[in-house]
This record gives C-alpha cells, structure tokens and sequence, in this order.
C-alpha cells in the first residue's frame, strides 16, 4: 500500500509541472497500476484452497522525456515487492528512420513480449510467451522504421 501511495504522490506532483521551453530538456513522469482478483470455486477443494483476494499485479512509475532534438530516454521502476529497476535506456536518433538505443530494454524475441504490459488485453502473457522470452539485458541495439515497418 506505501509503495501505491508513493506512486500517487510522483505523479501529482510532475502533473502540475509547467511546460518546458522547446529548447529545454522535457521530462514526462507517468505510470500505471494493474491489479488481479484471483480464487477458485470447487465442491471439494479446502476452504484455504477456494480463498481468493486481490492484488496487486504492476505497479510501475515511468520517467521519460528528449534531451535536445536528437536524445530521448526512458526509466521504468517496478513498486510491487522491493523496487525493481526494469528499463533505463536512452534513444539516439540517427536520421533516416535509424535509432541507436543504449542501457537496460527487453530482449527483441518474441513480438508479443515486446507489446507493454498496460497494452495487454489481459494481465498475463500466455505461457508460451513467458517460458521462451528472454527478459531484459543491458546492450546497444541499432533499431529502424520505414513506413508501417519496424525492425
């Protein structure tokens, strides 16, 4: 519950923030909580098996923002359980479509783990999704776009 009360209070304090100057670094703080009702109804099950309760799924607080024209970045912390630094990467645009991206971000393996969490229709990947992912690593990555393509 502190670490909900602590998302609460970074993302009303940024909201009220002015807006900064074009030439100025932006920085846009953010976030999302997801939260899950799990239990179970069976005749024969024990009472502690058909207990159920909420929880608490994610809980992430995102700071991203452009550092001049060309600089972007993004940080993304994890507040359920101890807090868990997920992504912080910044983003280089190189003209042409190309972008050089360099820190922590996902493994580009499956495109289903790549779509965000608060993109999902439901609040698990399929378990398919998460016994073949790799998770998230720290490297340079040379990424691309060229009309709907993106690589």
């Amino acid at each position: 519950m502190r670490h909900v009360r602590l998302a609460a209070a970074l993302l009303l304090l940024f909201h009220s923030a002015p807006d900064a100057q074009a030439d100025e670094p932006q920085v846009h703080v953010g976030g999302y909580i997801q939260g899950r009702w799990s239990g179970s109804h069976r005749d024969d099950a024990s009472p502690a098996w058909q207990a159920g309760g909420f929880a608490l799924r994610r809980t992430r607080v995102i700071i991203d923002g452009d550092v001049g024209e060309r600089i972007s970045f993004r940080t993304m912390v994890e507040l359920v359980g101890s807090p868990l630094l997920f992504d912080a990467y910044a983003d280089l645009d190189l003209g042409c479509g190309l972008t050089l991206r360099a820190g922590r971000d996902k493994v580009p393996f499956t495109r289903s783990f790549l779509a965000g969490a608060s993109s999902l229709t439901f609040t698990e990947r399929a378990v398919v999704v998460d016994q073949f992912r790799w998770g998230r690593d720290l490297g340079v990555q040379l990424r691309g776009a060229h009309g709907p393509a993106a690589w």
